[in-house]
């Protein structure tokens, strides 16, 4: 299923196919379900696993990241060349997706001596003792759409992360992303609520309400049956 179609299935169960005020209302309707869905939707083909340079302790992270899952530290003091290889304009990472630990367009590998999980800390826990005796990254925090990495060793480290993302944004009415092609429901089901909503439509509202929960349930209940394992890197 694309935008364009779903749009159509939208209007068509409202049965305001010709109503200009619902055709303008789809972009708001689709975005206040997507903040519904994403909330709670972990399913596998959500997973990626990504590579970056962080030259700073701490970087912003693409929206598309839901929540991470994990974080390793890969290398330190990363060459200059690779560096800028992998940052954008503002010189935020850029997160790379791949099935190799490797910097795609060059032969920089992990240095075995350093490669290693870090371990999470919660935003309370940045001024503790538990990271300052040791010498290279051994700890992560994430704070908003923010990664931080204690202690921090400048210049730079490369860190692999396994992430959930929401994939690709939807705008143009070709537009289409992993859940709208696999679980469409999700989507028609979250837009109908807030159509509900906007219409004073108390009992849509629940009925669709309970459809897009008991969706997103099921979809979480089949991550490692319905989809696979979810960890191969996905692009996109």
């Amino acid at each position: 299923m694309i935008l364009a179609e779903l749009n159509a299935a939208v209007l068509a169960a409202l049965n305001r196919q010709q109503d200009p005020q619902a055709v303008a209302l789809l972009p708001v309707w689709r975005a206040m379900a997507e903040s519904d869905i994403f909330a709670t939707l972990r399913a596998g083909y959500m997973m990626r696993r990504g590579g970056a340079i962080f030259s700073n302790p701490i970087e912003t992270l693409p929206p598309s990241i839901l929540q991470i899952i994990g974080v390793t530290l890969l290398r330190l003091d990363v060459p200059a060349d690779d560096v800028s290889a992998l940052v954008d304009g503002n010189g935020h990472p850029i997160i790379f997706e791949g099935d190799e630990l490797g910097i795609p367009g060059t032969s920089i590998a992990p240095d075995p001596f350093v490669t290693g999980p870090l371990q999470p800390l919660g935003p309370d826990q940045v001024d503790g003792s538990a990271y300052r005796s040791t010498t290279a990254p051994g700890f992560y925090v994430v704070e908003g759409f923010t990664v931080r990495l204690l202690p921090w060793t400048p210049p730079n480290a490369w860190v692999d992360i396994t992430y959930y993302s929401s994939g690709k944004p939807l705008a143009l009415d070709a537009d289409f992303n992993e859940t709208l092609s696999r679980t469409p429901g999700l989507y028609l089901y979250g837009m109908l609520k807030h159509a509900s909503i906007f219409y004073g439509d108390a009992d849509g509202e629940q009925r669709w309400t309970q459809q897009l929960l008991m969706a997103i349930l099921e979809t979480n209940k089949m991550t490692y049956g319905w989809f696979g394992t979810g960890w191969q890197a996905r692009v996109g």
